[in-house]
C-alpha cells in the first residue's frame, strides 16, 4: 500500500470513529422519566396528575417545552431550562370527563437539543364509564307561554263541552 492508499485508510477509519461517537458526545442527551406516563384504571370524570422528569446528561443546557394536545390534558410548568447535568420536572394532569375506554393522548415535546427538537409524550390508561362524580339533573323550567297558551285553550274547549252536555 503507497502513502495515498494509507492516508486514504486513515481517513476512512477517523471517519467511522467520529460517526460512531455517541450523540451524548456531541449534543446534550435528555432522558425522559417514566418513559410513558400509565395512569391505570379510572372512573369517568376523575382528574389523575402524574409527573414526567427530564434528565439532561450533557454538558449544555437544553431548553424543553411540554405541550398539551387537547383541553382534557394540562402540564405544569409548560417550559424548562434544564441545566447541565440536573433534572427538570412537570407536572401532567388529564381530565378524564369526556372519555370512556382505552385512552392515550400525547403531549407535544420541544427541545433546543439537535435531533430532539419535536417529539411527543405519551399518557395512557383505561376510563370506566361509571362516573365518579354524579352528574346533577337539569334544572327544572318553568313553562313558556307557549304552555300556557295551551293549558288555556284546553280549559275553554273543556268548559265550552261542558255547557253544551248541560244545555244538551
Amino acid at each position: 500500500m503507497g502513502r495515498r492508499g494509507a492516508g486514504r485508510a486513515a481517513l476512512c477509519i477517523a471517519f467511522l470513529l467520529a460517526a460512531s461517537l455517541p450523540l451524548a458526545a456531541q449534543e446534550p442527551a435528555l432522558l425522559f422519566s417514566p418513559e410513558a406516563w400509565k395512569f391505570g384504571m379510572i372512573l369517568q370524570g376523575q382528574t389523575v396528575q402524574g409527573t414526567l422528569t427530564v434528565t439532561n446528561r450533557g454538558s449544555r443546557p437544553a431548553r424543553v417545552s411540554v405541550s398539551p394536545t387537547c383541553d382534557c390534558n394540562t402540564v405544569d410548568p409548560p417550559q424548562r431550562l434544564i441545566p447541565a447535568g440536573e433534572q427538570g420536572g412537570f407536572l401532567l394532569g388529564y381530565d378524564s370527563s369526556y372519555d370512556t375506554g382505552n385512552v392515550r393522548k400525547d403531549f407535544l415535546v420541544r427541545t433546543d437539543v439537535k435531533g430532539l427538537e419535536k417529539a411527543y409524550y405519551t399518557s395512557q390508561g383505561t376510563v370506566r364509564a361509571e362516573r365518579a362524580v354524579p352528574v346533577p339533573p337539569p334544572p327544572e323550567r318553568p313553562a313558556g307561554l307557549g304552555a300556557w297558551v295551551l293549558r288555556g285553550v284546553l280549559a275553554l274547549v273543556l268548559l265550552g263541552l261542558a255547557a253544551l252536555a248541560l244545555v244538551g
